[in-house]
């Protein structure tokens, strides 16, 4: 799947909403933020599908080619989240910012107290 192929319509948004309290909005996502975003949704559960048939498949053949495609769109994912979040923190200016995350509305979040809250903010810090 290639990103100009991701319609608007099928544009899969962030569940997470903004908490006033903690977070900061800085904006809100481009276009082709939102589509990267998309993208490695589709792949993840791509990836769990193809994570199934590896370990459960009785047929050997297609045990190793799903253990194939999953390593392979496990590395894809890894690979466009890292560009995901260097996109995002150059478009907003946000290297001085320990967390940063993405909210519901395509909304850009900082943390006000700089300390990360779910699980994704933390993975996208390491």
């Amino acid at each position: 799947m290639e990103l100009e192929n991701i319609d608007a319509k099928e544009l899969d948004e962030p569940g997470e909403e903004v908490d006033p309290r903690s977070d900061v909005v800085v904006g809100e996502a481009s276009d082709d933020l939102k589509r990267i975003y998309t993208l490695v949704n589709k792949l993840q559960e791509a990836a769990a599908r193809y994570s199934i048939d590896a370990r459960f498949s009785k047929d050997n053949r297609l045990r190793s080619d799903a253990e194939k495609k999953t390593y392979e769109l496990k590395r894809k994912i890894e690979t466009l989240m890292e560009i995901f979040w260097i996109t995002l923190k150059d478009d907003f200016d946000l290297w001085d910012k320990d967390s940063v995350g993405i909210r519901k509305g395509w909304k850009v979040t900082y943390r006000k107290d700089g300390s990360p809250t779910t699980f994704l903010d933390i993975l996208k810090n390491l």
